[in-house]
């Protein structure tokens, strides 16, 4: 079966060839390794590079807007309005499947991690523990994330002033704030690439949360027969270990 599936796969993908090409707009979210600015060059990470290896695979698929980063929460609104086509890298969630039409498989799994400040010995093994710690706990979160939306219904107090999980970090370096959290391999590159202050007086507590996918998701404007053109490459890439690849070389 797995076998007739990856015939059906590479036919879909010559059919495409003799199909007319298509540019699919898209835009880019401040959460690296997802995407990654790079000041005076174009993009790279993660999403970016599937990107590409879609359109090696596809040559009549085309991506523009890789280098435009925007609020999350814009980009949720032009994906629904059909200002843009697809995004790579969305969370899952039964709100959005209601809005997006999203494929399988996943670009890659991840879990949710706190980061608490070195010098405070607190442990969190259950996220219902922060409620109990009221405003002695507040979490810092990136403005418009769905983690956001899950905190507030657990009734734990956060933080989602800060525009991006570098400008988390440094408020939690300063004490505005006890933890910050978001996903395991964004915390561990923010923390990486950032100031030294993140690597000398942050950690990583060893709990994990909310393990599941990051997912392409579409406009419920675009052609069906494009999503199809899509799907085909993602499963190849899948199938020859492409998005395995792409994901440890950013998992570091």
């Amino acid at each position: 079966m797995r076998k007739l599936h990856g015939l059906i796969a590479v036919a879909s993908l010559l059919l495409s060839s003799l199909l007319a090409a298509e540019t699919l707009r898209t835009a880019a979210q401040d959460s690296a390794p997802k995407f990654i600015r790079n000041p005076g060059g174009a993009s790279t990470g993660i999403s970016i590079e599937i990107m590409q290896e879609i359109s090696r695979l596809d040559p009549g698929i085309r991506f523009s807007g890789g280098n435009d980063f925007l609020p999350l929460k814009r980009i949720e609104k032009m994906l629904e309005n059909g200002e843009i086509d697809v995004f790579f890298g969305f969370i899952r969630s039964a709100e959005r499947e209601k809005q997006y039409v999203f494929i399988d498989p996943p670009l890659y799994f991840v879990s949710d991690v706190l980061v608490a400040r070195r010098d405070d010995p607190i442990d969190i093994r259950h996220l219902e523990e922060l409620k109990a710690l009221g405003d002695k706990g507040v979490v810092l979160i990136a403005k418009g994330v769905s983690q956001g939306d899950q905190l507030k219904k657990m009734d734990i107090q956060i933080d989602d002033g800060g525009r991006s999980l570098e400008t988390n970090l440094q408020k939690l370096v300063n004490g505005r704030g006890r933890f910050a959290f978001q996903s395991e391999i964004e915390m561990k590159t923010a923390i990486r690439i950032g100031p030294q202050a993140f690597r000398d007086q942050l950690r990583i507590l060893p709990a994990r949360f909310n393990t599941g996918g990051r997912y392409i998701a579409f406009s419920r404007k675009v052609p069906p027969a494009t999503i199809s053109r899509v799907q085909a490459a993602l499963d190849r890439l899948e199938d020859n270990g492409t998005l395995s690849r792409i994901y440890a070389k950013y998992a570091q």
